[in-house]
Formats: C-alpha cells, sequence, structure tokens
C-alpha cells in the first residue's frame, strides 16, 4: 500500500507470492511510489500511519496483519503503537529502526555505523529533483548495476525489472522526509506493542544493523528475529521465499 510502501514497492511486493492476502496490507518506505502519485509534501510517520487506517476503513477492515519493508517497518511499529487494534500481528522485513533513527539524528557519526544511508541521505540533499536524471543516465550506460549494488548482496542475478523499478518508483524528497521523520522519532514508543512481530533481514543489509535485531528483542514484548544471509536490504526479492516461510510460520 502506497503511500507508506517504499522503494521498490508496487513491483517488488509482487515477488513473495506465498503471503497471504486476505485482511493484510503491507507498508514501505515514504520514498518510493508504487501505483500512487507523490504526495505533494512528504508524509511523516503519523501522516503514514494515518492514511493506512483510512485505507482499512475504506476496505471495511477491523484488523489485519501488517507487513513493512524499510521504512515502512517504521510506520508499521508505529501503527501498532498508536492504533493497537487494528494491527493483528506485525511483519518487518528488512526494516530500518533504530540504526536509522540515530542515523538521522547524527549524521557526521552515522559516516561510521551506516555510511550507505548517510551518503544517499546527502547525495539526494544535494541532487534533489536531478536524481531521476542521474539514475537514468546511469541505466543509459549499462551502470546502474554498479549503482544499486550496495542494497542488494548479489546484484548481478536480479531481473532487470527490479533495476528498472529502483529508477522509476524512487522518490528523493520522500526519502529525505522519511529521513527526517525518523530523526525526531521516540523509538522508545515501541516497548508498547503487544502483538506479535516477526523480524526479518538480510545480513548484508547497508541501510541497518544486525544489531538492531538485538534491539527489538530486547524492546519488543512478542518478537521473533531472522537473520538471512546472501541478502542486503531487499529481503522480499532476494530471497523471497524465505522472507515469506518466516512471515507465515
Amino acid at each position: 500500500m502506497s503511500p507508506a510502501r517504499g522503494r521498490r514497492g508496487r513491483r517488488s511486493w509482487q515477488q513473495p507470492t506465498g503471503c497471504r492476502a486476505a485482511a493484510s496490507c503491507s507498508s514501505t518506505c515514504p520514498g518510493g511510489g508504487g501505483a500512487s502519485p507523490a504526495p505533494e509534501v512528504p508524509l511523516d510517520v503519523d501522516d503514514s500511519a494515518r492514511v493506512l487506517v483510512a485505507v482499512l476503513d475504506a476496505l471495511g477492515l477491523d484488523d489485519v496483519d501488517v507487513v513493512g519493508h524499510s521504512m515502512g517497518a517504521f510506520v508499521g511499529l508505529h501503527l501498532a503503537v498508536d492504533r493497537p487494534a487494528r494491527v493483528r500481528s506485525l511483519g518487518l522485513v528488512s526494516g530500518t529502526t533504530f540504526a536509522t533513527a540515530a542515523a538521522s539524528r547524527h549524521p557526521v557519526r552515522a559516516l561510521r555505523s551506516l555510511p550507505a544511508f548517510t551518503l544517499l541521505r546527502a547525495g539526494l540533499a544535494v541532487t534533489r529533483g536531478s536524481a531521476h536524471t542521474v539514475l537514468r543516465a546511469f541505466a543509459r550506460v549499462g551502470l546502474l548495476p554498479l549503482l544499486a549494488a550496495p542494497v542488494f548482496a548479489a546484484v548481478r542475478r536480479l531481473d532487470r525489472s527490479v533495476l528498472d523499478a529502483f529508477v522509476e518508483e524512487f522518490r528523493p524528497a520522500g526519502f529525505l522526509g522519511a529521513a527526517r521523520s525518523a530523526a525526531h522519532y521516540d523509538t522508545r514508543r515501541w516497548s508498547a506493542v503487544r502483538c506479535p512481530v516477526v523480524a526479518v533481514a538480510g545480513r548484508q543489509d547497508v541501510f541497518a544493523r544486525t544489531d538492531d535485531l538485538d534491539r527489538l528483542r530486547r524492546t519488543l514484548p512478542d518478537v521473533r528475529t531472522v537473520l538471512l544471509e546472501d541478502c542486503g536490504h531487499f529481503a522480499h526479492v532476494e530471497r523471497p521465499d524465505a522472507v515469506v516461510r518466516e512471515l507465515l510460520s
């Protein structure tokens, strides 16, 4: 579901075909597009959660299983805190959580802890609207796999459509807005989450840290964490069968 969807939203979420379709929704980083037009003003965490609730109301759904990728995991956690009756269970896929919030607050320090996220944020702050032009130029000369390599463990194994979506669905303003929102968010609120949570992460994820899983176990009362080998920031794209298995187990 956009706009809480995220960077490879509509196409990448088609990968894990084993996921239950009924009474469930997916969310991801507001830095992506999917089928929805970009909002005039980037959505923060509260805005994204309100949009999800409005969609659930429109569909007549009382409570659902929520799956969030990247910053969508952040949104899912917030929804579970703010509207606990609406979230039956929560799946966090390659979630950007504690380390991303800290990196957003302290970007200089984050050059050591999360360099890829920090450098991307700085680059987008400079290029902004021209980011798509740069990406398309890389695609034309065949260098897009090189540019995308940091966020995938094995970029050469990906279907070309995933990299095409990498170019077309990325929203720089949304990414920067999500980072600003994370910088001001109190992650201690997540201790109030009461629904069961499954958190799946890739060992090679450059937008999160593996010790985020440790912190989730210390913070959430009912959580199971899974670390996938040979997997970057898009676990549902690179390891779809494993992600589906863990979410449904």
